[in-house]
C-alpha cells in the first residue's frame, strides 16, 4: 500500500496533494472512506427506491456522479487492476518493523486508558431531583400526606396492575410516579399545570393520571372501609370507644361534612348549593375508636339534610335489623332513635324525671337547671337515675 501511494497514484491523479492512511484503524466502518461509501451506497438505494432506472454500472456511476459533487469518483477496470500488480517489483518486500510498530501504538492507547482511569476522581453522588422517592426526605410527608414506606408497599400494590403498561411503547409513566402525582394533588389541592411542571408533565396527562388513580383506588373501597366483620370484632370495637371516653355500648360516631365543588351547571345545579351558601356534596362518614373510617355515603348533594342521607343508607337498615350491636353517636342533626344517640340539648329535663320518679312531691322539686339541682342530694337521686338509665340503655 505504502509502495502504490508513493508510486503509482501521484501519476494517475495529478491534481491530488495531500494522501493520508491511517493504520492504527482495524476493521470496516472505522475510517472516513468507509463513511463515504456507506453514503454513496445509502444513495444509490435511495435512487432505485424512488424508480430511478438502474440498469447497469454504467448508468450508475453516471447517477453517481451527477448526485455527487464533492466527491470523485472513478472506475477501476479489471484490466488495470492486472495492470498494477504488473507494476509491483518481483522482490518486493515490506517495510521492515510496520507490524510492530502498530501494536506498540495500540499498547501506547491501552496504557494511557489505564492510567486515566487510575487518576480518576471518583463522581460525587447527586440525587435525582426527578425522583420524589428519593430526592424527598423528610418532607415527604408534607408533600404527600404519608410516609415513604406506605407509598411504596402498600398504595403501589393497589394500583400497580392497573397503571402498568405491558411495554414501554409510548414512553409510559412509571406507576410509582403517577401515584405520587395523585397524592400530591390531593394533599395540596394544587393546579394541574402546577403539578405537572413539577415532574414534567403536560396538564392533559396529569388530568387523566388523577381520573385513574382515583377510580383504582375508589374500587378498593370495601377492602379497607367497613365495620368488623366478626362479633368478636364487633364487641372490640365497643371496647375500644369506652377505653377512649368511658362511654358504654358505642360501636360508631356518625356525622356529616360538605366537600366543597365546583358548580355542576344544568338544571340542578342548584340542589348542590347547601345552607353556607357554597356548592359541595354532602358525605356521610362513621368513625371508630382510632378515627378510621368504617362507613362513607357519597352520593348526595348539599342540601340533603343529615338525617335524610342517614335514612337512605344501607347502615340504618343494618342497625335496625341488629346487625351492628352497639349504638351511634350523632349530633342534633340526626333523630334520636334506640340504636342512633344524640346530645340532649336540656339536661334539667332528664334530672327532673330522676326527681319525679324519687321524691312524693314532684311539684316542689322541680328545678328549671342543671346547676342548681346539683345541690340538691346529687348523691342520692342523681346516682340512682343514672344507674337506672344505663341499666335500661346501654345493657344487653
Amino acid at each position: 500500500m505504502f509502495y502504490l501511494i508513493t508510486q503509482y497514484l501521484p501519476q494517475c491523479y495529478t491534481q491530488l496533494e495531500d494522501i493520508t492512511y491511517n493504520f492504527s484503524e482495524a476493521g470496516h466502518g472505522k475510517s472516513s472512506a468507509d463513511g463515504i461509501g456507506g453514503y454513496i451506497k445509502k444513495l444509490a438505494d435511495d435512487q432505485v427506491k424512488y424508480g430511478t432506472d438502474v440498469s447497469n454500472f454504467d448508468s450508475l456511476l453516471s447517477i453517481l456522479r451527477d448526485r455527487v459533487k464533492s466527491v470523485y469518483i472513478d472506475c477501476v477496470a479489471e484490466e488495470e487492476i492486472s495492470n498494477i500488480d504488473a507494476i509491483l517489483p518481483e522482490n518486493f518486500k515490506p517495510f521492515v518493523g510496520t507490524m510492530k510498530d502498530y501494536e506498540e501504538y495500540i499498547d501506547y492507547l491501552d496504557y494511557v486508558e489505564e492510567q486515566l482511569q487510575r487518576e480518576r476522581i471518583p463522581k460525587r453522588y447527586i440525587r435525582d431531583a426527578e425522583n420524589p422517592m428519593e430526592f424527598f426526605d423528610e418532607q415527604f410527608w408534607a408533600r404527600y400526606r404519608f410516609a415513604k414506606e406506605t407509598v411504596r408497599d402498600t398504595l403501589l400494590g393497589l394500583v400497580v396492575d392497573g397503571l402498568q403498561k405491558p411495554n414501554n411503547r409510548g414512553l409510559p409513566i412509571p406507576p410509582i410516579l403517577q401515584l405520587l402525582v395523585c397524592l400530591r394533588f390531593y394533599a395540596t389541592c394544587n393546579f394541574q399545570i402546577v403539578s405537572g411542571d413539577l415532574c414534567g408533565i403536560s396538564q392533559a396527562s396529569i388530568s387523566i393520571i388523577i381520573k385513574r388513580v382515583s377510580i383504582l383506588i375508589a374500587e378498593r373501597l370495601g377492602d379497607f372501609i367497613r365495620f368488623p366483620q366478626t362479633r368478636q370484632g364487633l364487641r372490640t370495637n365497643i371496647t375500644k370507644f369506652y377505653e377512649v371516653a368511658r362511654f358504654p355500648n358505642v360501636s360508631g360516631c356518625i356525622d356529616c361534612t360538605h366537600i366543597r365543588i365546583v358548580n355542576p351547571g344544568g338544571d340542578n345545579a342548584e340542589v348542590f348549593r347547601n345552607r353556607k351558601g357554597f356548592f359541595s356534596v354532602n358525605v356521610q362518614v362513621v368513625s371508630g375508636p382510632k378515627r378510621e373510617i368504617m362507613d362513607i355515603v357519597v352520593r348526595h348533594p348539599g342540601s340533603s339534610h343529615d338525617s335524610v342521607i342517614f335514612d337512605r343508607s344501607a347502615l340504618r337498615v343494618r342497625m335496625e335489623r341488629g346487625d351492628i350491636p352497639g349504638v351511634l353517636l350523632g349530633d342534633n342533626g340526626y333523630a334520636c332513635r334506640n340504636y342512633l344517640l344524640t346530645p340532649v340539648l336540656h339536661p334539667a329535663v332528664l334530672y327532673n324525671i330522676g326527681l319525679r320518679d324519687n321524691e312524693e312531691d314532684f311539684e316542689e322539686n322541680v328545678v328549671d337547671d342543671v346547676p342548681a339541682a346539683r345541690n340538691i342530694n346529687d348523691a342520692e337521686w342523681g346516682l340512682d337515675f343514672r344507674r337506672r338509665f344505663i341499666q335500661q340503655h346501654f345493657t344487653q
